[in-house]
């Protein structure tokens, strides 16, 4: 099972918790609304009953919108993270051939995603809080820029996060056996049991 990716759980959450409470607050002025401007308007119960279910209507479909931007958002952090890891480990491959016995790990989304998630998880607090300045940063960058421009900043964001997972890695050595294991386990949960089932 993929854990939760925590940077991305930390960056996402402003936005679960404001769409929670805008939902609240526009339920609850809905609520109002239609007990206190409409109740003259509409003195029939059924005018009032089908008003409610007219506003609830519009007010899930406002909320599948919303959360369908969050997922997609959502889906774009995770395949950024992912690219990371990938990057990262192609560094290592070249360092230390134990880690070419599970290449077939970057090529297949979910064994790298777990990866990923794996190599997130293990920062510190403070490497996971530079991480995320470093995405924020290029969040604010990428509207209006060229397409070159776009690439260069997203490469440029990769390469500062690697070398936080590096500076990591020198400080606690043993961590690369982790990334090592955290490959293996992927290996045997998404990778094999793919290419038995192609066979």
């Amino acid at each position: 099972m993929i854990k939760t990716n925590k940077i991305i759980r930390k960056r996402q959450l402003p936005g679960f918790i404001a769409i929670g409470l805008g939902a609240a607050l526009t339920a609850g002025l809905a609520v109002y609304s239609i007990d206190e401007e409409m109740g003259e308007k509409y003195k029939d119960p059924q005018d009032k009953v089908f008003n409610a279910v007219s506003l609830s209507v519009v007010w899930v479909l406002g909320m599948s919108m919303l959360l369908l931007v969050i997922f997609e958002v959502y889906k774009e952090n995770y395949a950024f993270a992912s690219h990371t890891a990938r990057e990262f480990l192609k560094q290592e491959m070249k360092e230390h051939p134990e880690f070419k016995t599970f290449e077939k790990v970057l090529s297949n989304p979910k064994a790298l995603r777990s990866v990923a998630t794996m190599i997130s998880n293990s920062l510190h607090d403070s490497e996971q809080k530079q991480v995320m300045n470093i995405v924020d940063e290029m969040a604010e960058k990428l509207p209006g820029a060229s397409v070159q421009d776009k690439v260069n900043i997203t490469k440029h964001a990769h390469a500062d996060i690697i070398k936080i997972i590096q500076e990591h890695v020198a400080v606690h050595p043993e961590f690369l056996n982790e990334v090592l294991a955290a490959m293996a386990y992927a290996d045997t949960t998404y990778v094999i049991p793919v290419q038995q089932h192609i066979k």
